[in-house]
C-alpha cells in the first residue's frame, strides 16, 4: 500500500509551491518557479513510480525487497524535495 501511494507525495509539493508563490507580484517569477517545480516533481513522480511498481512486482513474486524499494524510491524524493525548496528559496 505504501508503494503505490509514494509517488504521489510530488502532488503535495506542487500544491504547497502554488500556495507559498501566490503572494509574489511578478509574474514571470511566479510561471518560471511553477513550470521548474512542476518539471522536477513530474520527471520524479514518473522514476519514483517505475521504481515502487518494480518492487510491487517484485514483491508479489514472493521476493523480499520492500525495504530495498522503499530506499531506492526515497532517492527520487529527495529531487523533488529539493525542486521544493529551491522554490521556496526565490
Amino acid at each position: 500500500m505504501v508503494l503505490s501511494a509514494l509517488p504521489a507525495t510530488q502532488g503535495i509539493y506542487g500544491f504547497v509551491a502554488f500556495f507559498m508563490m501566490r503572494s509574489m507580484e511578478n509574474p514571470a517569477v511566479v510561471f518560471g518557479v511553477g513550470l521548474s517545480v512542476g518539471l522536477v516533481c513530474m520527471l520524479s513522480a514518473i522514476r519514483q513510480g517505475q521504481v515502487c511498481a518494480n518492487g510491487i512486482v517484485g514483491i508479489s513474486q514472493g521476493h523480499n525487497v520492500f525495504t530495498n524499494t522503499l530506499i531506492y524510491a526515497a532517492l527520487p524524493e529527495f529531487y523533488a524535495i529539493l525542486g521544493l525548496v529551491g522554490a521556496l528559496m526565490v
